[in-house]
């Protein structure tokens, strides 16, 4: 699987046809000059996140993701060392 980070755009193809899958994609002038990110699909990853969105095809479900960045983190509850 090999997908371009600028435009979204991505191929489910083998690692052997990536690059030439790459090149084709790289006419655009949009986006000639970015690295694509490279991963490899597994038949056992779920389709749907645990709240039932569907996933991209590297497994993030965006509307999880876009409603977990407007959240503000919990602060982190440390335990006080004991000393007697």
């Amino acid at each position: 699987m090999i997908a371009c980070p600028r435009c979204g755009w991505f191929a489910d193809v083998s690692a052997a046809r990536e690059d030439m899958v790459w090149a084709e994609h790289q006419r655009d002038a949009f986006c000639s000059d970015v690295e694509p990110i490279r991963g490899s699909a597994s038949p056992f990853r779920a389709r749907l996140c645990i709240k039932g969105h569907v996933r991209d095809a590297f497994g993030i479900c965006w509307e999880c993701a876009s409603a977990a960045s407007g959240q503000r983190a919990r602060p982190h509850m440390r335990s006080r060392s004991r000393t007697a």
